[in-house]
């Protein structure tokens, strides 16, 4: 075989391999949109669930829209944040802090709240003197923010339970 011929079926094989329908097709699950990143750079474009088609030379992420809970660990108390990236604001909040927006706004929010209170407060503060002084304030979020999680895990059970049967 000529060196012509064995290049041009390389380069063949992998026009093959970058066309074929697995490069060119993707789904984005339910529950999430679709961002694009074409050499580096983030698009504009915002996908909703389902499939759709992409360039070879782009990549594609997957955003979580709905209720989804953080938990934070490496403190020395259990920390659950609820939250939920609105479709409206996934392309700003990307672009200014990436895929992993939440480390910015919840994990490092939290370590440091957590650590400017443990910095006025001692153990004996926390657990014992102040244990049932929990300001109002706080207390109805907290419950709100219950409410809420146990309606998001009724729905998901709900959405489970026919699968199941």
């Amino acid at each position: 075989m000529t060196a012509a011929l064995v290049f041009g079926s390389l380069i063949a094989v992998v026009l093959a391999l970058l066309f074929s329908p697995m490069a060119l097709v993707h789904t984005i699950s339910e529950g999430n949109v679709g961002i694009y990143y074409r050499a580096g750079k983030l698009l504009s474009v915002i996908t909703e669930p389902g499939l759709h088609l992409k360039l070879p030379i782009t990549t594609v992420e997957q955003i979580q829209v709905v209720l989804q809970t953080d938990k934070v660990t490496d403190i020395p108390c259990k920390v659950e944040v609820v939250n939920r990236l609105r479709k409206e604001y996934v392309f700003d909040t990307i672009s200014q802090y990436g895929v992993n927006y939440d480390k910015t706004w919840i994990y490092d929010k939290i370590h440091h709240e957590i650590n400017q209170f443990c910095s006025s407060n001692s153990l004996q503060d926390v657990y014992i003197d102040k244990f049932d002084t929990i300001p109002e304030s706080i207390r109805l979020n907290y419950e709100a923010m219950e409410e809420q999680r146990t309606k998001v895990l009724i729905a998901t059970e709900k959405q489970v339970l026919p699968v199941q049967q």
